[in-house]
């Protein structure tokens, strides 16, 4: 069994100096392209004048996020600490590749991703699929005694009960169609979708203690928790030489104590940061950027597109705050 990372990523003041050691590399190719996008105002519990016309894209709390969208782009091989749920509300299906497996989830159908399991996503461009996905910190399962739900025993497709579906139609009406009691509405259609996922199945602990077998090796476990401490602004050579390994060396042992790249790992701390700022500061994009490291805002704009598959811009002004949950 592999070593379980953390699934709470804790990152330092996102503020502190640039560390100029190199630019984010995405796993797979990065062909999503969006232009240069300026300051926005901070979240709100209101969606924004802008959005309003487009409605919320996504939610965020303490529990997590939940986005609503029309699926346009592929989503490249990541992990993060969250457990992703999708759902299939759209035409076609959604092909996944999860630790390596093909999964396909059709119309009607939903998938559990549990924490640091990488994965990614293809769309048919040809069979537009409208989807919600929530992902959701173990963290807040924990402290809202939900630890025993079955979201984290494993990888699982399930075809979604009548009584989630429901509750999903008003979830995405409450999405596209935003008033001013959307968060209160959102906020109870949210708890609820996570009631009804969670006791479904046999229950699963969230988090799985792992047993190394004779490839334990501490300076590994130090690698990933510098990757975290430093808010992921380092790069896989660098940190190879830090520990006095070549760079296939540090990767492939890095691989078999978590099974993804120390790349992944890089990534999915610099996407926490990235979200942080956007939703909890008024920084601007390009300032974002900056404090990330990114050589330039364009890069910035593919590595979040590629993650998430919608612009940074996006997730700021089309994101609805829900206070208590």
């Amino acid at each position: 069994m592999k070593q379980q990372l953390s699934t709470d990523i804790k990152f330092s003041d996102c503020r502190a100096a640039p560390s100029s050691i190199g630019e984010a590399r995405v796993e797979g190719d990065l062909s999503s392209t969006a232009p240069r996008v300026v300051s926005a105002h901070p979240c709100s519990t209101r969606v924004s004048a802008a959005s309003g016309a487009q409605g919320a894209l996504l939610a965020t709390g303490h529990f997590g996020r939940v986005m609503g969208c029309w699926t346009q782009r592929n989503i490249g091989l990541h992990a993060h600490d969250e457990i992703q749920i999708t759902f299939n509300l759209g035409a076609g299906p959604l092909n996944y590749r999860i630790d390596d497996t093909l999964v396909v989830v059709k119309p009607g159908q939903g998938a559990i991703i549990p924490s640091w399991v990488k994965h990614s996503r293809d769309v048919d461009p040809t069979l537009p699929t409208y989807l919600i996905v929530i992902a959701i910190s173990p963290a807040w399962l924990r402290t809202h005694d939900k630890a025993g739900y079955n979201l984290s025993g494993g990888v699982e497709v399930f075809a979604v009960p009548r009584s989630l579906a429901e509750i999903l139609a008003h979830l995405r009406l409450s999405l596209t169609n935003p008033g001013l009691d959307a968060p209160e509405q959102v906020t109870a259609l949210v708890d609820a979708l996570i009631d009804g996922v969670g006791s479904m199945g046999t229950s699963a602990p969230v988090l799985n203690s792992g047993r190394l077998k004779g490839y334990w090796d501490k300076r590994i476990l130090d690698a990933a928790h510098s990757i975290q401490r430093c808010n992921g602004r380092t790069d896989v050579d660098h940190l190879a030489k830090e520990y006095g390994l070549s760079r296939s060396h540090f990767s492939s042992r890095f691989c078999a104590h978590f099974g993804f790249s120390p790349q992944l790992l890089i990534n999915a701390v610099r996407m926490k940061a990235a979200l942080h700022l956007l939703l909890e500061s008024d920084d601007s994009i390009a300032t974002i950027s900056d404090i990330l490291d990114f050589s330039m805002p364009g890069h910035f704009t593919r590595f979040f597109t590629r993650h998430t598959g919608e612009t940074p811009m996006s997730y700021r002004t089309r994101n609805l705050t829900l206070e208590s949950l």
